[in-house]
């Protein structure tokens, strides 16, 4: 399976750290996965640190697309 480069390489570990405990939280509480629940959910947990770097470009990724 060949992935394009260019689109992994957008991605940080950190941002991917901050969009997987987002999708846990989600799954735990056995909420419905979409773009959207992703990023408010985000938004929920890190509150106090939405100036961060890698939540800001997390956010973006997901509602931009």
């Amino acid at each position: 399976m060949d992935m394009d480069k260019g689109a992994f390489e957008e991605f940080n570990p950190e941002m991917l750290q901050v969009i997987g405990t987002a999708v846990v939280q989600l799954l735990v509480g056995q909420a419905s996965l979409s773009r959207e629940s992703i990023a408010d959910m985000v938004k929920v947990l890190y509150a106090n640190g939405l100036d961060d770097m890698a939540v800001q470009r997390a956010v973006d990724v997901l509602i931009l697309g």
